[in-house]
């Protein structure tokens, strides 16, 4: 499964990102630039990145609870988050949270699980 990248009409100033193609209502996790990509090396074989871990942050959120989503290497999103970083990084793009809500620590994880099932199951 691959994340996907979004507006919501209700959060103009955020990009959301969520798995299953849309978000919940109330409960929409943006991409947080305050913190930097991170990026996932392969194994010896392959040394280049394979995969960038991607902050995120719940709208109803006042500082980032250190949620990550990966985005691999050969899905469209890729590009798409390198280039968005860049822009915040130059300073053409300045995005802004700001929070929407009452915070629910229960729901934002119930959220975080709704919307990103395959990175909340156990091993």
């Amino acid at each position: 499964m691959t994340v996907q990248i979004f507006k919501v009409p209700a959060l103009p100033n955020g990009i959301a990102v969520s798995s299953v193609g849309s978000c919940v209502e109330g409960g929409a996790f943006l991409l947080d630039f305050t913190k930097p990509l991170k990026f996932v090396r392969g194994n010896k074989w392959l040394p280049f990145p394979t995969a960038i871990s991607v902050p995120v942050i719940h709208q109803s959120e006042t500082y980032a609870a250190g949620y990550t989503v990966a985005v691999y290497r050969w899905t469209p999103e890729w590009r798409a988050i390198k280039g968005l970083w860049k822009l915040v990084e130059t300073g053409r793009f300045q995005p802004q949270h700001k929070p929407s809500g009452p915070y629910s620590g229960l729901k934002i994880i119930a959220d975080f699980a709704t919307q990103f099932p395959e990175f909340s199951q156990s091993p």
